[in-house]
């Protein structure tokens, strides 16, 4: 039984506030060291968890708006399950997801989740907050083993363009997937 690696985008990447970051990252794959295999397979697979989502009737709760931790895992159960069926093996999950965080500026540097961006910042004597966004990644290994790792991705507006802008912190979030 061979061993195969899908990474999959949480729902809530695809709300207003973290599309475009979502569009980026996944430009910058085609720069990354990821098989075109795992991108295929990934790509089905978020067609089969997107499926379990809705069938739990979405991960939004209707009365208080929260997030329903409980579908979302529901839905990783059934998707691996569904996964290891049609695959014929064990499988690892690397679940992508953005945060918020109101970080710090000081001297002109935002500091946040292992990565430091400088910031055009008039008052560089005094400290203030910007708003970023990190990147979450969530490894759901076959014995249930879970590794959560968070890495600050931006302190701006994500790039409409094509750009490299991600690669560095990237290459951190996905090198356990990437190929040598």
């Amino acid at each position: 039984m061979a061993d195969q690696t899908l990474l999959l985008w949480l729902p809530q990447t695809r709300s207003s506030q973290f599309y475009a970051y979502r569009q980026a990252v996944e430009r910058h794959f085609r720069h990354l060291p990821l098989s075109d295999d795992l991108l295929q397979r990934s790509a089905a697979a978020q067609q089969i968890f997107d499926g379990k989502i809705k069938a739990q009737g979405g991960i939004f709760n209707p009365g208080t708006g929260q997030i329903r931790k409980d579908a979302i895992e529901r839905a990783y159960e059934q998707t691996v399950e569904d996964l290891q069926t049609q695959f014929s093996a064990s499988i690892t999950l690397v679940i992508i997801s953005f945060q918020h965080h109101n970080t710090p500026i000081q001297k002109g540097v935002a500091r946040w989740h292992n990565v430091q961006q400088k910031i055009v910042d008039n008052s560089v004597s005094s400290m203030r907050y910007v708003n970023a966004v990190s990147i979450e990644t969530t490894y759901i290994q076959r014995d249930k083993v879970v590794l959560n790792e968070v890495f600050g991705l931006d302190v701006t507006v994500a790039p409409l363009s094509d750009s490299t802008k991600y690669l560095k912190v990237l290459r951190r979030v996905f090198a356990p997937v990437m190929q040598s």
